[in-house]
């Protein structure tokens, strides 16, 4: 009989899946034209400096919708392997929660008025628990859908699985710790009007978010979402720079938290992996975000569990 994560029927996600992406793909499409709403850069530049990314930050998020994007065409494709099943069912409506999201933060960023901008935050925070809560759910599941993989003769999951699934999840992650930030700053800013009532909310809500980073990091080793939290938080650091002021407090407390996570990151990448023998879901999921996933989960499997895990 057919195992519980691998059977489960993902037809109704495929198109819900779909629906919900396109919807997303579309809305940035509008917002990247300009022709409905200000880009935005423009809100950034009127709202900041104060926590605001650089620009070439946002590549983070062009580059996860891509991703996403290459794993709803992958969806619908054939396979007879169960990982793809078993990885949607992993997610669930997750991603569509994040997407709602993330659609609903973009046009109320974009408005740039004080309601908006007040608003966002909540939405901006929806996201980012959603991409949490996926992150965390995947650190667990994929273990079990190698392992019931193996079972049914097959490798497990291949370095596609990781690229397409997996590996978005968790940059979004790390981009939207750090969107948050920006987004609750901009609120105060745009509230309050204070630039130093916005640089206190601003500092203490980027070192939050590092005491987040660090956890999820030290319990999951998720080298994609140690680098994409450090990308993000050191492109407040850089952007400082461009705009023509001093050197702000929250460029100071954005470069140490950066620091310290991109160091963190780099310890976990290069040192030695845990391993995966003898410990289950829990030990199978602290080695899942490695960059070793992709690289090796398809060059060999062993009795210990799935290969580049170990």
């Amino acid at each position: 009989p057919p195992t519980t994560v691998l059977a489960a029927d993902t037809s109704w996600l495929h198109v819900s899946n779909t629906i919900v992406y396109f919807v997303l793909f579309c809305v940035n499409v509008l917002v990247n034209s300009e022709a409905v709403w200000p880009g935005v850069r423009q809100v950034d530049r009127k709202y900041g400096p104060i926590v605001t990314p650089a620009g070439w930050a946002y590549y983070i998020r062009d580059l996860t919708l891509f991703l996403w994007g290459m794993a709803m065409c992958c969806q619908g494709l054939v396979e007879s392997k169960g990982w793809k099943d078993g990885l949607l069912g992993a997610i669930g409506h997750a991603w569509q929660v994040l997407w709602y999201s993330d659609t609903i933060w973009l046009v109320l960023h974009v408005s740039g008025s004080p309601a908006g901008l007040a608003l966002a935050p909540f939405f901006s925070f929806f996201a980012l628990v959603a991409a949490l809560a996926v992150q965390t759910r995947l650190a667990w599941a994929v273990w079990d859908i190698h392992l019931e993989l193996q079972e049914e003769g097959f490798e497990g999951i291949p370095p596609l699985g990781y690229l397409f699934y997996v590996y978005p999840c968790s940059l979004a992650s790390g981009w939207l710790l750090v969107l948050h930030c920006h987004a609750t700053t901009m609120a105060v800013t745009a509230l309050a009007g204070a630039d130093q009532v916005a640089l206190t909310a601003g500092c203490v809500s980027l070192v939050l978010a590092t005491a987040v980073a660090l956890l999820l990091l030290i319990r999951f080793r998720d080298v994609v979402f140690g680098l994409a939290f450090t990308w993000s938080m050191a492109s407040i650091w850089v952007a400082g720079f461009s705009a023509n002021d001093d050197y702000r407090p929250d460029q100071l407390v954005a470069f140490f938290c950066a620091l310290v996570l991109g160091l963190l990151t780099y310890c976990i990448a290069a040192g030695p992996q845990l391993s995966a023998g003898g410990g289950g879901g829990a030990a199978g999921g602290l080695g899942l975000g490695l960059l070793g996933g992709l690289l090796h989960a398809a060059a060999h499997t062993n009795n210990h569990g799935p290969g580049g895990l170990h």
